[in-house]
């Protein structure tokens, strides 16, 4: 008879914590034996966590850490994402694919040295922190006649940037000279 109340040979047990049980065989002859104990120890799970930021680029490489001292460690990426390199350390790389206002999931098994394993998940969301960059803007110049001002365009600018959607404008504001009334000064900005 066992300590459970068995009276089973064996006897399946799963505790939540450390918990001794104990064993009285009865002979044929009806005699029992001295108590028999035994000891199923219960190993707390080990902490899982992700530090790394829960944003970036949407194009983005960063890196992303999980605890300390575990014996494995297996990441891996759900959405559009991918991580560079060896995806069994504890530190991984992770290079965005997506678009703006996009997310996707890190995940990562750990194991401790007792064979105890824990998953846990980040969500991280691609936002677009890196403005856009324009470039080729004409140079200052100085024409004779007002007829002889380029047109404002915004193709006369090259604009780049790592999400898609663009939306460029052009625009002058002007300012006369006090001192000379035929002579007025144009400034041209570009906002991207």
């Amino acid at each position: 008879i066992w300590t459970t109340g068995d009276t089973t040979q064996s006897i399946y047990v799963s505790p939540d914590t450390t918990t001794t049980y104990g064993v009285v065989v009865t002979g044929s002859n009806g005699c029992p034996s001295d108590t028999a104990f035994g000891t199923v120890t219960v190993f707390p799970l080990p902490d899982c966590f992700i530090t790394g930021p829960d944003t970036i680029c949407p194009l983005g490489l960063e890196q992303f850490t999980g605890p300390d001292t575990m014996s494995l460690y297996a990441w891996t990426v759900y959405g559009p994402a991918m991580i560079i390199g060896d995806t069994s350390g504890q530190m991984v790389e992770v290079q965005g694919l997506g678009t703006c206002d996009t997310t996707f999931i890190l995940e990562l098994y750990v194991m401790d040295t007792n064979g105890c394993a824990s998953t846990c998940s980040m969500t991280v969301v691609m936002i677009d922190t890196i403005p856009p960059v324009i470039s080729d803007v004409p140079d200052s110049l100085y024409v004779d006649c007002f007829a002889d001002v380029p047109v404002a365009s915004i193709d006369s600018v090259t604009v780049s940037d790592n999400c898609a959607g663009l939306y460029v404008t052009v625009s002058d504001s002007l300012f006369n000279d006090t001192l000379c009334p035929n002579q007025l000064s144009i400034i041209r900005t570009w906002t991207a």
